[in-house]
């Protein structure tokens, strides 16, 4: 913004410019609103999995332990699996919030280090099913800021540096700086767009027409309407992909910790009397 206002003085259209800019920061609010809300589905189906599942072990299962007790022998694989993971959480539950702390202060402490926030970028990039709405979104907002600078007049090295900073992720930044060490070369924008393999080869091809053109301000605007819909069309199919295999896996998890519990009951004179019925009275 503080680049755009900058150039709007330099020419003279202060107002069209922060008409320009309050349009810009209505559309990075709803860019923000739609990976919240794409984000905050799956986050809640995963802590009510973690939920009900640690409900499971540390209070029903210990009630089935008394039940099963002495029959150790007997009992299935998946039962005796889930005993045991249920003793460990409520005899040894500060030895798990103690590792639940290193875990989290770990991930905490590696996002200060660039091996560690690169680690994360990457797994954006990588990740099924949100890799394409991450990276739509760093392809929108590259776009988007691009053409509001342009048709500023904002130079292509200064929007270069401000393109860096509105994609937080490590690996499109490593690509803003080969970008700009490239412009600095004498080489076109697109070049090292396209031969870095993070932008569509649609955006490219229209951003060297655009070059060609001497157009680059207009197309560039085309371009992030473009972008913009391609990415309104991820989180669609992010919250479509997200939420059966959400369900699919809360299903799975509860369904192997309610089966375990209910095998030992399809054979209980088996498990109540134990191996050979030598307690038959």
């Amino acid at each position: 913004m503080i680049s755009l206002v900058k150039a709007s003085e330099i020419s003279g259209t202060m107002g069209p410019m922060l008409e320009r800019v309050a349009g810009y920061l209505n559309k990075e609010l709803a860019t923000l609103r739609q990976v919240r809300g794409a984000m905050t589905y799956p986050a809640f189906m995963f802590g009510m999995s973690v939920c009900v599942t640690g409900f499971l072990l540390t209070f029903v299962l210990p009630k089935f332990a008394v039940i099963y007790q002495g029959k150790g022998a007997t009992l299935p694989g998946p039962t005796r699996f889930l005993l045991g993971l249920s003793d460990g959480l409520t005899q040894y539950w500060y030895l798990w919030l103690m590792g639940l702390a290193a875990v989290i202060g770990g991930a905490v402490l590696s996002q200060r280090t660039a091996r560690g926030r690169y680690a994360l970028d990457w797994l954006k990039l990588h990740a099924p099913i949100f890799k394409h709405l991450f990276t739509q979104l760093y392809v929108s907002r590259s776009c988007r800021t691009m053409g509001t600078m342009l048709a500023a007049g904002v130079s292509v090295l200064d929007m270069v540096a401000v393109v860096r900073e509105v994609t937080p992720n490590a690996l499109y930044q490593k690509m803003w700086d080969d970008v700009d060490q490239r412009l600095r070369q004498g080489a076109q924008l697109s070049d090292p767009l396209a031969a870095s393999g993070l932008m569509p080869k649609s955006v490219t091809q229209m951003i060297k027409s655009g070059e060609k053109s001497g157009r680059m301000g207009p197309v560039l605007a085309r371009v992030s309407e473009f972008t913009e819909q391609e990415f309104d069309r991820a989180v669609k199919q992010a919250t479509q992909f997200i939420e059966p295999v959400m369900v699919a896996a809360m299903g799975l998890l509860v369904g192997f910790v309610a089966i375990a519990l209910l095998l030992p009951i399809f054979n209980v004179g088996r498990v109540m009397a134990g191996d050979g019925g030598g307690g038959g009275g």
